[in-house]
């Protein structure tokens, strides 16, 4: 079978919730070593962009989601809370001292309870990747039938 080799690409998304029900900026890692232009435009303040080789949350994103995304917001208060689940990454020593001297304590879901303390896994994230997976066949689809590749599918959403 003839594939595109697109089903190899992927993306990380950090979707964040107050506990007033506003949504942080959107924070999505590509795989690769630099952002495509047509993305870097549609950064906002809203969406924030990032990458890397494999595009999973490691050390240097969580560390700009941190800086970008949660300062910003946790400077609002006197003191927040940052409730996370136990990825290695979040626990690291020094980004839980990098999120202390914001005034911001952890909190890390014991494993098997992520579903019943974190709303945007359970709420959020399935809604979305189903609308994402939906978008790309889709997509995809309309790509294998023009006979054409490119980056037109970030352009249009």
């Amino acid at each position: 079978m003839h594939t595109t080799g697109s089903e190899r690409n992927r993306i990380t998304a950090l979707i964040g919730i107050s506990m007033t029900n506003e949504f942080l900026p959107l924070y999505i890692i590509l795989k690769g070593k630099k952002i495509p232009r047509e993305i870097q435009e549609m950064e906002a303040d809203d969406l924030v962009v990032s990458s890397n080789t494999n595009a999973w949350m490691n050390d240097e994103t969580f560390r700009k989601w941190i800086e970008t995304i949660w300062r910003p917001h946790a400077a609002r208060f006197q003191r927040s809370l940052l409730i996370m689940d136990r990825f290695r990454v979040h626990q690291k020593p020094a980004i839980v001292s990098l999120l202390a001297e914001m005034n911001t304590d952890c909190l890390f879901i014991p494993a098997g309870l992520t579903f019943f303390v974190q709303p945007c896994d359970v709420y959020v994230n399935k809604v979305l990747k189903e609308k994402i997976r939906q978008a790309w066949i889709e997509f995809i689809a309309a790509q294998i039938k023009e006979g054409e590749t490119g980056l037109a599918f970030f352009s249009c959403y």
